[in-house]
């Protein structure tokens, strides 16, 4: 504290001198601070950074402040999601938790977190951002390491010659059973269809929310983030369940298992009418202008009101 040349003025009184301190001691707080601290302008310049998060990134402070942008420190990947989010952040006023892939001065590249709260001025015009931004590498390499140890299991339990299950330990039903399981005791109680492709495959933070209603990887505008939240629904709803397995660069796989029966045959007394409505309103909610037309004069030809949503 005593570092501080203001602070060496005879002339300074008493109060002013524990003003200086107490500044000293805050700046000292934020430099030092677990977590890496920055602000950006409406340009997306960096303004401020902390000590934490420079020693983080191998730049000096001065090779930051007023001359980098926070899009020129990102991948590719990662630049997408800035732009799609920066102007919806300076609107909104906040983000939580967007992950990024940040370069480092050397090149290397390392995962973070960061949740930012816009300040602005009376006008509600934006001034600068106030972010937080997390080192995640740890808990990236953990997820990676248990995502792998899953896969590992995964096939041992596909690819096992002995006969494997997995049941509700309360119900006793049958979640999952193997191949090997199925030819053993010559039936399934579960119909399984497959559905794969050889594509990019998905990340283990994405896998973990693909059925959260409204979760999208798209950009904004261009998904409601309801498909696989529908169909998970429509699937535990005739009682089944779907699995799902992902790898980077190699694709991805879904089984949907489906309860089997035996009858092939309709009730030919259920007949399959829709109901008619009182004027109920209801939200009709896909990213494709045809079904939506579709469904909102088939629910209104029979007699409900209807409003539209695509994002």
């Amino acid at each position: 504290m005593q570092d501080n040349p203001w602070l060496q003025d005879p002339k300074l009184p008493a109060a002013s001198i524990s003003t200086i301190e107490q500044v000293d001691e805050l700046q000292q707080l934020y430099d030092e601070a677990p977590c890496g601290y920055h602000s950006l302008d409406a340009h997306g310049v960096f303004v401020r950074v902390n000590q934490t998060e420079l020693t983080m990134l191998g730049y000096s402070r001065e090779e930051l402040i007023g001359h980098k942008t926070f899009f020129e420190i990102l991948t590719p990947a990662s630049q997408q999601i800035f732009t799609n989010n920066f102007p919806l952040f300076k609107q909104r006023g906040y983000v939580r938790d967007l992950e990024f892939q940040i370069i480092r001065k050397d090149n290397s590249i390392f995962p973070v977190s960061l949740s930012s709260t816009a300040i602005k001025d009376a006008d509600g015009n934006y001034l600068v951002s106030r972010s937080v931004m997390i080192d995640i590498s740890d808990r990236k390499q953990l997820e990676i390491e248990l995502r792998e140890s899953e896969n590992r299991y995964r096939l041992l339990f596909e690819s096992n010659p002995n006969p494997m299950w997995i049941y509700d330990s309360v119900t006793f039903a049958f979640l999952e059973v193997n191949q090997a399981a199925i030819k053993h005791y010559g039936y399934s109680d579960y119909v399984v269809v497959t559905i794969a492709d050889t594509g990019t495959g998905m990340p283990p933070d994405v896998i973990d929310r693909i059925f959260d209603p409204f979760f999208t990887t798209k950009d904004v505008g261009k998904g409601t983030g309801l498909g696989l939240s529908t169909v998970m629904g429509v699937i535990k709803s005739h009682r089944g369940f779907i699995s799902v397995y992902s790898e980077i660069g190699k694709g991805t796989r879904f089984k949907v298992y489906l309860p089997a029966t035996d009858d092939s045959t309709l009730d030919p007394t259920i007949k399959n009418e829709l109901l008619f409505g009182k004027g109920e309103l209801i939200l009709v909610v896909d990213d494709e202008t045809a079904v939506q037309e579709v469904t909102k004069a088939t629910l209104e030809t029979h007699g409900y009101k209807t409003i539209l949503a695509n994002d």
